[in-house]
């Protein structure tokens, strides 16, 4: 498992983007995800 942080910062990492920018897409996409029983969170 991986926490949001570690995510977050594996993708600052490797892309070019603004954090809060990227914090509001991750969270986006991770909410559809489980919403959609794809991933499960904690």
């Amino acid at each position: 498992p991986k926490t949001v942080r570690e995510i977050k910062d594996a993708l600052l990492n490797e892309y070019e983007v603004e954090p809060a920018r990227l914090e509001q897409d991750l969270l986006a996409l991770l909410n559809d995800l489980a919403g959609k029983g794809l991933i499960e969170t904690e």
